[in-house]
């Protein structure tokens, strides 16, 4: 029968080349962890270089999107106070336009008016002139008439200073025949 010292002789004999496969894995294991490890390390101080890098980058992009929108709001600041520059002067030039017009209109309207005006003028005028030379007719019959009526006059007066001397005479030899 086999003796326990025996049995544990066999049983570590027996173990020994799987303690052997398992010890090389182990160290195999260290060995590629260990390398992976110095990798991952290596990686990590990359990795950690990139990202202050990166941060750097960040910043200088952030400084120049600060500086970039700076310039953009000095621009647009420009840029607006010439469109209410452009505006103003578009709306000084609409008022502008439409006292123009107003002024056109006034002037056309006074224009006409002035024709009208001038119109009834010439209508007076020719009527003046058509009044002056009835009137002027009618101051030439009254003239005539007035140089016939004192044409008669003038005869009326003859003969009445003829018919008052007459009667002087006639009343004269009354006198003188009633004195007798």
């Amino acid at each position: 029968m086999p003796t326990p010292g025996k049995v544990l002789v066999v049983l570590v004999m027996l173990l020994a080349p799987v303690w052997m496969i398992l010890i090389a894995a182990v160290a195999e294991f260290n060995k590629s962890g260990g390398s992976q490890i110095a990798s991952l390390k290596t990686q990590v101080e990359t990795l950690e270089k990139q990202v202050s890098d990166a941060r750097k980058q960040l910043d200088a992009l952030k400084a120049q999107i600060g500086l970039a929108q700076v310039a953009m709001a000095n621009d647009l600041a420009v840029i607006r106070s010439r469109q209410a520059d452009l505006q103003k002067a578009r709306s000084e030039t609409l008022e502008m336009a439409s006292r123009v017009k107003f002024q056109v209109e006034s002037t056309q309207e006074a224009a006409k008016q002035a024709e009208a005006t001038r119109d009834l003028r010439a209508t007076e005028k020719t009527q003046e002139i058509a009044s002056k030379e009835s009137i002027e007719k009618e101051v030439e019959k009254l003239k005539q008439e007035h140089a016939e009526a004192v044409e008669h006059l003038d005869k009326l007066r003859n003969a009445f200073k003829a018919t008052l001397e007459s009667n002087r005479k006639l009343l004269a030899r009354l006198r003188t025949t009633k004195s007798s």
